[in-house]
């Protein structure tokens, strides 16, 4: 862990360039339903209703739905415009339900659906001519239910980690197009992520336990209670730069439905490092955290704020 430095003001300054006129639906999902590399943004396009009536519109690039089928609409960055121009990814037959990037390569994207399939498309920065895309790089099928979680490894950027309503965690080799080993867990999780030296992947799970998983071993090697709610959970490992080896951080909700987030150890699972409860509203709480300065991020479907964090030097602040 770095000492980074200790931010004592921080206010937001919202851009006025906007990408505007996007067409959104409102299906619920796990994540929150957008992807970003260093290029494009990512988001699930939805086409208009069978009565031909105008769909409303929002200045956020947010998840959105095509009926009867997924396509997925990739914005170029630079593109901070009203309507901007969509690329369309065509190939899945059910509604997608996470996108991901590659973390090394940029043009890579990563997209599981309903239809069990998970598909790695290519989107080349210099094709600017390319309006859509039907035929992704590779299909990967091995899940028996709806892939409803992706996660790609930081250090080997060829591997793929997802989970599924089938209550498997799935780890795909994307080089050579095939599934490398599964992992059943006890339920479906609502969370999974790498620890950034690609040796670890946790996944918060619907009996309300954590579950810390080994790829090498291709076992469960921890597990612990994080939260007394019965809703979602989620979480995300507070290391790199500005964190700690083993620090994850838990969002979740009470025996009284109160919002809370949960730092924790795995040196000692017994009690968490720190407990903040925040509300009462309903929405689960998604975290997002920036290891160059320590920041974690938290915000909830329906949420007009975001809260945000520091952690530096063992604490937050």
């Amino acid at each position: 862990m770095y000492n980074v430095p200790l931010i004592k003001n921080l206010y937001p300054d919202p851009s006025n360039n906007l990408y505007g006129d996007l067409r959104i639906c409102s299906r619920a999902t796990e994540t929150c339903g957008i992807a970003c590399s260093a290029g494009y943004i990512a988001v699930r396009k939805k086409k208009k209703n069978n009565n031909n009536k105008k769909l409303k519109c929002t200045n956020d690039a947010v998840p959105w739905q095509v009926e009867g089928g997924g396509m997925i609409g990739v914005i170029r960055l630079e593109n901070q415009v009203r309507n901007p121009p969509v690329i369309k990814l065509k190939s899945h037959t059910s509604p997608i339900l996470d996108l991901s990037f590659n973390p090394c390569y940029s043009e890579i994207l990563a997209s599981c659906s309903e239809d069990m399939s998970i598909r790695i498309w290519e989107i080349r920065h210099e094709d600017e001519n390319v309006n859509e895309v039907k035929d992704p790089l590779c299909i990967l099928n091995g899940h028996k239910k709806k892939v409803n979680i992706l996660s790609w490894n930081p250090m080997n950027y060829f591997i793929l980690s997802s989970t599924s309503f089938d209550s498997s965690v799935n780890i795909w080799d994307i080089e050579n197009e095939k599934k490398a080993f599964e992992i059943n867990m006890p339920k479906k999780l609502s969370s999974l992520q790498w620890d950034i030296g690609g040796n670890l992947l946790s996944g918060t799970c619907q009996n309300k336990q954590i579950h810390i998983i080994d790829p090498r071993k291709q076992e469960i090697c921890n597990s612990f209670l994080i939260h007394d709610g019965g809703k979602s959970t989620k979480c995300i490992w507070i290391d790199g730069f500005g964190g700690e080896d083993k620090c994850i951080l838990t969002t979740g909700f009470s025996k009284n439905n109160m919002r809370e987030l949960k730092l924790w150890s795995l040196k000692n699972t017994t009690s968490p490092l720190t407990t903040i409860t925040l509300d009462n509203a309903a929405s689960p709480l998604l975290p997002h955290y920036d290891e160059s300065v320590g920041m974690i991020y938290l915000i909830g479907k329906g949420d007009g704020n975001c809260r945000y964090y520091q952690y530096s030097q063992g604490s937050h602040t």
